[in-house]
Parts: structure tokens; sequence; C-alpha cells
């Protein structure tokens, strides 16, 4: 809104966000990386309810990515310490690695009993 005030952008700028400033840009990137990878996570954990297949260790690989995914956000609108946030990003994946791996194995048990 600053920088609307401050007529540095116009209401064409936000429909397009091509010719956003670069200080806006990051709070906009920083929004729309939110809702790409959790929609995996939400994927997993609904069909690991779905299949009764959850156990603890979904539970703390689920808190261990919200922590993550925190974390990473507020890096990325922090500070720009790309290395760092680069490897938040990178754990947030290996946590979404482990829960897939932990549903298949799961299920793979749980479709044999």
């Amino acid at each position: 809104m600053t920088a609307a005030r401050e007529k540095r952008v116009t209401a064409e700028v936000f429909k397009t966000t091509r010719e956003e400033p670069d200080d806006l840009r990051v709070y906009s990137r920083a929004v729309a990386n939110q809702f790409e990878l959790p929609v995996i996570f939400y994927a997993l954990v609904a069909a690991g309810l779905a299949l009764s297949v959850s156990s603890q260790i979904t539970i703390i690989l689920a808190f261990a990515f919200l922590v993550v995914r925190i974390v990473h956000i507020r890096e990325m609108i922090g500070e720009i310490r790309v290395m760092l946030r680069r490897r938040w990003f990178i754990s947030s994946i290996q946590i979404i690695m482990a829960m897939t791996a932990e549903f298949v194995v799961s299920a793979v048990l749980f479709a044999q009993s």
C-alpha cells in the first residue's frame, strides 16, 4: 500500500506483477511460494488420513515441515541470505520426501494386513 501511496506503482502493476518494484516482488513471491510445495503436503496428509495410515512419524514430520516453512518465509522476507534460505527450502523438500516414503511404506504394510 505504501508503494501505491508513493505513486511507485499503479493498479495495473498488481494485475500483471511484471513491472513490480523489487522490494514488492519479494513479498508477492513469498506469498506465491507458500502455495506451491504445501499442496503436496496437504495431499499426503489427506491421503494418509483417508487410508488410516498416519503414524507418529507422520505427525512429527508434519510439524517439522510447518516449522521449516515458517523459518523459510521469515528468511525470505527478512534479510537476503539466499544460501540460508535455499537450505531451508531444501529441508522442506526433504521432509516431504520422507513423508512420501513413510506414506508409501505404511500404505503397503496396511494393504497387506
